[in-house]
């Protein structure tokens, strides 16, 4: 279409038209100019004869570098019916490209999962999974921010949760560097893509725990004895459905004689037992952190959506060794 400025008065765009028996969505894409502040939303406004119709909610994942998600409107209380329809582009607004308008009967893609998200986010506040904390655990994610903790993609947090970017090696810094022996509990849910990963130190090393990895096949902790959580002696069967809320419950414990032993739950069901020398663990490079005996969380090509993580140490006076 075109680009227009609204420096002094709105501009309105009227219509009379008969709505659609199928339609049900009536979309506004525009752009921000590119020299104007990309702060300032690209927002028009809707109005059906006398009355005015609000707009879904932005999509939560947006990409910074990607455009911005198109209005929606919805339009099917006035199916069958002539309508005269307004929009209005405010005055003192950054100018806007318009770039196309358009009915139909389904909601846009990303709308349509930003609602599956919302309801996922919701989770944090259903019936709990089984993992019973004494005082003491302390929540991580309250103090993560993701324009400082995320590496290597861009995450969001929402309502005190946080959510996966979607990359390779997509991986968030935890504030908490922990001593001796701990128990760490994550809530999480997987809405698309491939694991979520948990990295995490044993002593003076780490590891690294993977649910549901390659393509969603398989579990395992990584490295064992220089090999990947899909060829060591943890490695087991990783499907998990997506929209479902896990909870997931890794108990180091450092031994006498320079060993450790990592229990893993998954929703209360013992899931992953290794115990040995600590020399045979050694952290994953591709999943490195800022701080690398520290926690982390992470996901590969997915998004995951972290509704808690939490610590507490266990002060069970093993020897380390150090």
């Amino acid at each position: 279409m075109t680009t227009i400025r609204a420096d002094k008065r709105p501009l309105v765009l009227s219509k009379v038209m008969t709505v659609g028996p199928g339609d049900n969505w009536l979309t506004v894409d525009t752009r921000v100019l590119p020299e104007a502040d990309s702060s300032r939303p690209a927002a028009v406004l809707l109005r059906i004869d006398t009355k005015e119709i609000g707009s879904e909610k932005t999509p939560l994942l947006r990409s910074p570098q990607g455009p911005q998600a198109a209005q929606v409107f919805a339009i099917e209380p006035f199916r069958r019916k002539k309508v005269t329809l307004e929009l209005t582009q405010p005055a003192g607004g950054p100018g806007l490209f318009w770039q196309a308008l358009g009915v139909s009967d389904e909601l846009p893609e990303e709308y349509r999962f930003d609602r599956a998200l919302r309801r996922a986010l919701a989770l944090r506040d259903a019936k709990p999974l089984p993992a019973k904390w004494a005082r003491g655990a302390r929540d991580l994610l309250k103090a993560v921010d993701p324009e400082k903790d995320a590496i290597h993609r861009r995450w969001t947090k929402a309502d005190g949760q946080i959510i996966s970017g979607r990359r390779v090696f997509a991986r968030c810094q935890l504030p908490e560097v922990p001593q001796g022996s701990y128990q760490l509990e994550t809530q999480f849910t997987r809405m698309a893509g491939d694991c979520m990963a948990v990295m995490f130190p044993v002593g003076q090393t780490g590891a690294l725990l993977v649910v549901s990895g390659w393509a969603g096949e398989i579990s395992g902790l990584a490295f064992i004895g220089g090999k990947d959580a899909n060829d060591n002696a943890t490695t087991r069967d990783g499907k998990l459905t997506n929209g479902v809320k896990h909870t997931v419950l890794i108990t180091t414990r450092l031994l006498e004689g320079d060993r450790a032993r990592i229990e893993v739950t998954l929703d209360g069901k013992p899931y992953i037992t290794w115990e040995g020398l600590l020399s045979a663990l050694a952290p994953d490079r591709d999943w490195r952190l800022r701080a690398p005996k520290g926690f982390g969380l992470g996901a590969y090509e997915a998004t995951i959506i972290f509704h808690s993580c939490r610590v507490r140490t266990i002060d069970d006076k093993a020897k380390t060794g150090r």
